[in-house]
């Protein structure tokens, strides 16, 4: 029999294959962090987020990066390399669609539309200490916070200063691209405030002066809603008409609130029948709730100015039925709209006095003193 012998070395090899195994996976583990031993290709970085941009003339451009916007134009990059190749007048873009927003600027937008202002600015605030963020995210914050502000001083006037500070902070940037709309935003809480030079000025600066055709023809509807706080419904009809004009088949929103403005100025001057008949249009094509909120509370207060002018009792009273009707749109159905709300429970309460319900009326009277007791409306219960 022969004697079995082993390789001396036998003892060796499955540790010194292990040790190989390990220093080839060393070494390739170094390669992938880049000292060049046993190399691997490097991750590439991911793309830049793209925009999509449409136009007034219906085109769409897919895939371009937004490098800047002013009041006045728009510089696109189209080919990737990170530089303007081309500009577009501001008058020709419709929308902007940016790519890669922060989660917390989408989730601010959010609590923006559903009124929660308050945790909008703190979303908004978040979204401009994003790393690497881009301009227009620090841009739009901005803005809407002043929005947010603004929409408050509607409901609360002691927040008022807060809002004009924040909007005034967006002018001393001549090329910050909400610069028009700011201005056009200060008018409107002069007006608000009953300061109506400031109101004027504002409002006459931007129709003058904005770059926009959509700004100008904003600015001209402040002018109307100026004059017509002013008791200058004459003057008011015309501005509004000038917009119902130059909106028409451009900008459907402009235009549908310029159409309930030369409503409420036809109703000034007791065109009755005009009015309504403006009214009901704008019923049947609007689509934004504070725009219909508006419509509702023109035609009430056309149906109840001529009540309060006809001298037959049983004609008055269906009158006022008709304008309840209308307020009560508001009070039940569009009670998110918080101005035309507050502005509607005073109206629907007088309505109901009128028509011998007084604890009807004392019911939406207590309800307007218990959510909006800083308002002129609440002031005027009574009045």
């Amino acid at each position: 029999m022969v004697a079995r012998r082993e390789h001396p070395n036998l003892q060796f090899q499955i540790p010194i294959i292990a040790i190989c195994n390990l220093v080839l996976g060393v070494c390739c583990t170094v390669g992938v962090l880049g000292t060049g031993l046993c190399a691997q290709e490097e991750t590439p970085a991911p793309p830049a987020p793209r925009d999509t941009v449409r136009m007034t003339d219906g085109k769409i451009l897919p895939n371009v990066l937004v490098l800047s916007e002013t009041p006045t134009e728009v510089k696109l990059d189209t080919n990737g390399d990170s530089k303007p190749d081309r500009t577009l007048d501001q008058n020709d873009v419709t929308t902007i669609q940016y790519g890669g927003a922060p989660a917390s600027f989408r989730q601010a937008i959010a609590f923006y539309k559903v009124r929660q202002y308050d945790e909008a600015m703190t979303q908004f605030a978040e979204a401009t200490k994003t790393p690497k963020v881009r301009q227009w995210v620090k841009d739009y914050s901005a803005y809407y916070v002043a929005m947010c502000w603004a929409r408050q001083s509607e409901i609360d006037p002691t927040r008022r200063d807060r809002a004009i500070a924040a909007f005034q902070e967006l002018l001393k940037d001549a090329n910050n691209r909400w610069r028009d709309e700011a201005r056009y935003q200060l008018g409107q809480i002069a007006l608000a405030a009953g300061d109506k030079q400031q109101a004027f000025s504002a409002f006459g600066q931007l129709e003058s002066g904005a770059h926009k055709d959509e700004m100008k023809l904003t600015a001209s509807v402040g002018l109307g809603a100026l004059m017509m706080a002013d008791g200058k419904a004459r003057e008011a009809l015309a501005r509004y008409d000038t917009v119902v004009s130059g909106a028409k088949g451009r900008f459907r929103d402009l235009y549908e609130t310029a159409t309930v403005g030369k409503a409420e100025a036809l109703t000034a001057l007791k065109r009755y029948d005009e009015a309504k008949a403006f009214i009901e249009g704008v019923l049947k094509s609007a689509t934004s709730d504070e725009l219909l909120a508006k419509a509702r509370l023109a035609l009430g207060d056309c149906y109840y100015a001529q009540a309060e002018r006809d001298e037959d009792k049983k004609e008055a009273r269906q009158k006022y039925k008709a304008a309840l009707k209308n307020y009560l749109w508001n009070v039940v159905v569009f009670y998110n709209q918080r101005a035309e709300y507050a502005r509607a429970l005073l109206y629907a309460g007088r309505c109901w006095e009128k028509l011998g319900e007084t604890a009807r009326a004392q019911e939406l009277y207590k309800e307007l003193r218990n959510k909006f007791g800083t308002t002129k409306w609440a002031g005027m219960i009574g009045g």
